[in-house]
Order: structure tokens, then sequence, then C-alpha cells
């Protein structure tokens, strides 16, 4: 696994929209410092299902790292796109986070990876070979 630093912007992002998709409350922001560490693991898994129905996922801790992986499942809704000549979506998307990150956070990273290439590819042919050789995904 390795760290994805161009996903990193959007897991604020993703807090927001994951807490207003699970708490009342959500206009109330915790102090930057807490942000990082404010939303659950089931307000991040709440995310995903939304977001990448169909897709395995897993999440976990270590003394090092908060890790994430995720894909589509074949026999899901995406499924077809285990089987494009590129490998990418067969082989997943992963993250590796280091402490003190969460699981949660490690799995909106990878979710907005697995977004990022899955829009390119349906943009078509270019956009999606632009997607691919623009780095480590």
């Amino acid at each position: 696994m390795f760290i994805v630093e161009q996903y990193r912007d959007k897991t604020a992002e993703y807090i927001e929209l994951a807490k207003q998709a699970n708490e009342p409350n959500a206009g109330k922001r915790p102090a930057a410092d807490e942000e990082r560490l404010a939303i659950t693991l089931d307000q991040a898994v709440a995310l995903f299902t939304r977001e990448l129905a169909g897709w395995w996922w897993l999440a976990g801790n270590s003394d090092n790292s908060a890790h994430a992986s995720c894909g589509p499942y074949r026999s899901g809704p995406d499924g077809g796109l285990v089987d494009i000549e590129s490998t990418i979506f067969d082989s997943g998307f992963h993250a590796d986070l280091r402490q003190l990150s969460t699981p949660a956070q490690a799995l909106l990273n990878v979710l907005e990876q697995a977004k990022a290439c899955k829009a390119a590819y349906n943009n078509g042919p270019q956009a999606f070979d632009a997607f691919l050789a623009s780095g480590p995904h």
C-alpha cells in the first residue's frame, strides 16, 4: 500500500459530507486540529456505500498507519469495470496513511481515488488514458 497525497485534500470535504449525511448537527464544525479525527468509521462507511454501491471495501489500523482498500464486485453494478483492459479496477484502490490518521480517513481516501478513476473512465478513452498517465492511483 502507499500514501496517495493527491487525494488527502478531499478528506475534509468527505468528512463534511459524511457528517451531513449522518448527523443532525452537521453545521457545527470541530476545531481544525480535531477535524481530521472527527469522522467515525460508521459515517465513512455510510458515505462509501452510498457513493459506490456494489463495491467491496476494507479498512484497518496498525501501530504505524491507517489503511484501506476498495474495488467493484464483479456481480455489482460496476462489475464490468473489473474486465477492462487496464487492471486498475481489478487491482483495487489502496491507501496507507501515517498515524494519526484513522481508518475512516483511509476509507475516504480510497473512495475519492475510485470515484476519480471511474469518472475518468466514464469520460472516454482519452480522459481515462490521461488519468492513468497522471501518476500512481
